[in-house]
């Protein structure tokens, strides 16, 4: 079926049965959902916008138990000032209560506060995508008794759905444990192409078997450019859950104003524990390094990603000072007698030939590449600087948030 505008759904709807109807996609429709919807056999439900259909969340439960062919679910809805962001509490649908045997993908687009009592409430078959993009009724404030209890609950329906594939349990934070299966690489990003700043996104793809879970998994969250405790709050959420603890072994952060001090990077590090590659770019690359070479003194009961092999920087100023800091680092541990080797790859990098050579001389460091050329440097010394640039194409440039050396562009603030 097409999309179709408000105006005609309940002519074309009243008093029809259409048995063969399997797609229904809606977009701005200002009515009540269509009672043909009960009568249909859908197996994909798509709705934009179609905040007038369900006046409760037990109204929108109640239609979901009624469609259990349903293999997807697209619901993207702002309730804000409609009857649904009043009665968010479900009455007559207990947790586990709705099953949903057929789900294949349930994408939900709306606010926390509805979407927390629809996932306690939905049974899931454990292949199911879980694909969340969250706004929030409240101001949410991370010391907010509201807040702390709303991502607690999250947390909980979406660890009781990823425990059906990956039931096993290891401690919050662990140094070389063995890994454990799941999402073998996360991303965090922004939250989509029109939000800027206002929100995170978090994605878990590559599981290690195609068989034991979803293919991927999507936790977005946003609400103000200043969320970032909150937003943080998200993340650490996020990579505790069964199939993502434990088990990815690739980071990569491609969030420009998030991640881009040091003390956001002491808030996750704990979590970082089965990380091998991380992949950075913009300003979290400066900060990362930065906070790893802090981590010997300051969270020292666990050890910065005891398994990391290799750090790639795109698209960032790099100062001697950071990595001065960070070669430090695998001195100390070298000395105390955990020594740890790394490797270092560097695109499209505003860095100081000093720096290069620091990296290369250091003995803990395995292999220094620049621009996809392990010569860096050495190989450029024939040209002029005009004609290579520090680290890449002059014309693939990037707003950088501060100076080469990084000074002044840090926090002070601690969580």
């Amino acid at each position: 079926m097409p999309v179709l505008d408000s105006e005609p759904i309940p002519e074309l709807f009243s008093g029809k049965n259409l048995p063969c109807l399997r797609y229904v996609e809606l977009s701005y429709c200002k009515c009540p959902a269509p009672s043909l919807l009960l009568r249909a056999n859908l197996t994909s439900l798509i709705l934009k916008s179609c905040e007038r259909f369900w006046d409760s969340i037990d109204d929108l439960l109640s239609f979901l138990s009624a469609s259990p062919t349903l293999k997807v679910i697209k619901i993207s809805a702002d309730h804000h000032g409609y009857p649904l962001a009043r009665n968010v509490h479900p009455v007559h649908n207990s947790p586990q209560s709705v099953t949903m045997p057929s789900l294949r993908w349930l994408h939900l687009d709306m606010e926390f506060e509805c979407i927390v009592p629809l996932l306690q409430a939905l049974s899931l078959p454990y292949r199911a995508e879980i694909d969340i993009n969250g706004d929030y009724l409240m101001v949410p404030r991370v010391y907010n008794v509201q807040f702390v209890n709303l991502v607690r609950e999250l947390k909980e329906a979406l660890d009781r759905h990823l425990r059906q594939s990956y039931p096993s349990t290891i401690p919050l934070s662990f140094s070389k444990a063995d890994l454990q299966d799941g999402f073998r690489r996360v991303t965090i990003q922004d939250y989509g192409p029109n939000y800027g700043d206002e929100g995170v996104a978090i994605i878990a793809e590559l599981p290690n078997s195609v068989d034991n879970g979803p293919p991927t998994f999507e936790l977005g969250a946003c609400y103000l450019a200043d969320s970032i405790k909150e937003n943080l709050e998200i993340i650490r959420t996020t990579l505790v859950l069964p199939g993502i603890r434990g088990a990815f072994t690739r980071l990569i952060v491609d969030k420009r104003q998030l991640l881009h001090v040091s003390w956001h990077w002491h808030t996750i590090f704990k979590h970082l524990g089965s990380v091998e590659v991380i992949d950075l770019s913009g300003p979290p690359a400066r900060a990362f390094l930065r906070a790893y070479g802090e981590e010997d003194g300051f969270l020292s009961e666990y050890p910065a990603i005891p398994r990391l092999q290799k750090i790639i920087i795109r698209n960032a100023k790099v100062g001697v000072d950071v990595v001065s800091e960070t070669l430090n680092c695998l001195t100390m541990m070298g000395e105390g007698g955990a020594p740890r080797s790394l490797s270092f790859s560097f695109f499209n990098c505003t860095i100081a030939e000093e720096t290069l050579h620091l990296l290369r001389e250091h003995k803990h460091v395995d292999q220094v590449v620049w621009d996809g050329r392990s010569d860096g440097w050495e190989g450029e010394k024939g040209r002029q600087w005009w004609e290579s640039g520090y680290g890449g194409e002059e014309g693939g440039g990037y707003d950088s948030d501060g100076t080469v050396s990084g000074e002044g562009t840090e926090d002070d603030e601690w969580w």
